[in-house]
């Protein structure tokens, strides 16, 4: 295995970690405070460009828009190939 793909499934176990632990402890059924989906696709569609520290911050605490999040983000690199 070469070092960029162990680095590669290093930051994959990472994400999968965070991913668990924030639906563990943030499930956030009644999607409460949840920013618009306007919101979630422009960051998934340019996140460089995102600059709302308040729905970052959001995101990391409520697992149905870092669900959404990942989502989006999936069908945007899907529709790049």
């Amino acid at each position: 295995m070469t070092e960029m793909s162990e680095e590669m499934d290093l930051e994959e176990e990472l994400i999968g970690a965070f991913g668990r632990v924030v639906h563990q402890d943030h499930p956030n059924p009644g999607r409460t405070n949840c920013p618009a989906g306007a919101a979630l696709r422009d960051l998934a569609l340019q996140p460089e460009k995102f600059g709302s520290t308040a729905t970052l911050a959001h995101i990391r605490r409520c697992a149905p828009c870092l669900g959404e999040l990942k989502r989006l983000r999936a069908k945007m690199l899907n529709n790049r190939t």
